[in-house]
């Protein structure tokens, strides 16, 4: 069984789905912008626990997932918003998340 880091703003969240699943979760981190790529990344390399981390954080995850893959030669996963439609099944709809985001900076 592979070991699986979780990264995302629902990170702490989707652990006890998974869990449930049958998948072995090592940690998780949540991740809420551009401003917490360094933290993030830093305790991805620190941590050697997990084979593959999910990362579920819009474009930020874009740009961590391949710093991630390189500098640990593990796999790492851009998993756009995945924990969401996973926690949220049918209820999902970006364009309610996208909106309660912009509305807490507005």
């Amino acid at each position: 069984m592979r070991k699986v880091f979780l990264v995302g703003r629902r990170s702490k969240e989707a652990e006890i789905v998974f869990r449930e699943q049958g998948i072995q979760i090592t940690g998780s981190i949540g991740l809420n912008g551009y401003d917490e790529l360094i933290r993030v990344q830093n305790e991805l390399q620190s941590n050697q626990e997990w084979e593959i981390a999910l990362i579920s954080a819009g474009i930020p995850a874009t740009i961590l997932a391949p710093r991630i893959a390189k500098t640990t030669q593990k796999v790492a996963i851009d998993f756009v918003h995945a924990l969401d439609m996973i926690l949220d099944g049918e209820e999902y709809k970006l364009s309610d998340l996208v909106k309660k985001w912009n509305d807490q900076f507005s």
